[in-house]
């Protein structure tokens, strides 16, 4: 399926012998890579034990099936406040999920925005003894995931994306009793939580950014870009030479 680019100008003889530019709007580009993301899903929940006893990933993305993109499986790590004699405190991420994927078109480079949510809380608190029921949870707010790509032409002519860059931000809920007791030691959750969730967001990206990187799927979805770029086309695809961004819309050079 075509990808619906809007052709706005076109100029030949570029400075470049025997190549022809073609400058394609950004948003009809990114309305495109939205479309293919249509069915992208993702989760994020602490790992779990398998039947052998081992312990299985429990955070997945998956791009969607317009890109025929498998299950991509990782761990995120626990939060654990020692508390001695009284046992340990453990934070655990619980239930948080894709809500929503936008794609825009930037100076120089496309931006996916997904939005992630958590049906009650983000962060599960349990004690090594007194279980769930005496430990705060949290919730984590304005959870975002932001992929900044940047379209290039490959050696053999064809398009796809340079080092992409991956970020994940989110905030601790503010409504949460800022600390609490467990066997006469006192718990600053604040101080408990802070770093951790840097670690955490910190934790996403580096999985994420592998994620992107992976060939076949980094390939499937610069083959969405190109397919686009093909439609627009009156005969075959031709190699493309060059990319370069204009303001937020793309100057593709092709070999005549």
């Amino acid at each position: 399926m075509a990808l619906g680019l809007v052709l706005i100008g076109c100029a030949c003889g570029s400075g470049q012998t025997g190549a022809t530019e073609l400058v394609l709007r950004g948003d009809a580009i990114a309305r495109q890579i939205q479309s293919s993301l249509a069915g992208a899903t993702g989760e994020l929940h602490c790992d779990r034990v398998g039947p052998d006893g081992k312990r299985l990933p429990g955070c997945f993305v998956q791009l969607g099936p317009s890109l025929g993109d498998k299950r991509f499986e990782f761990s995120l790590p626990d939060r654990v406040v020692d508390l001695g004699y009284a046992g340990q405190v453990y934070y655990k991420v619980d239930d948080v999920r894709l809500k929503t994927v936008e794609v825009a078109a930037a100076t120089g480079e496309f931006v996916i925005r997904a939005s992630f949510t958590s049906k009650d809380v983000a962060l599960k608190g349990t004690h090594s003894v007194l279980g769930d029921a005496v430990i705060p949870d949290i919730k984590l707010d304005k959870m975002l995931l932001t992929v900044h790509l940047k379209p290039v032409a490959s050696d053999d002519g064809r398009i796809s994306y340079d080092q992409p860059k991956v970020e994940f931000t989110a905030s601790v809920d503010n409504t949460f009793i800022p600390r609490f007791s467990v066997m006469g030691q006192t718990i600053d959750v604040v101080d408990a939580l802070t770093n951790y969730r840097r670690e955490l967001c910190a934790s996403i990206q580096r999985q994420l950014q592998r994620a992107l990187e992976d060939p076949a799927r980094k390939e499937a979805l610069a083959k969405r870009i190109q397919e686009g770029i093909a439609g627009q086309m009156a005969g075959p695809m031709r190699a493309v030479v060059g990319l370069r961004f204009q303001g937020t819309d793309l100057v593709v050079k092709l070999r005549r």
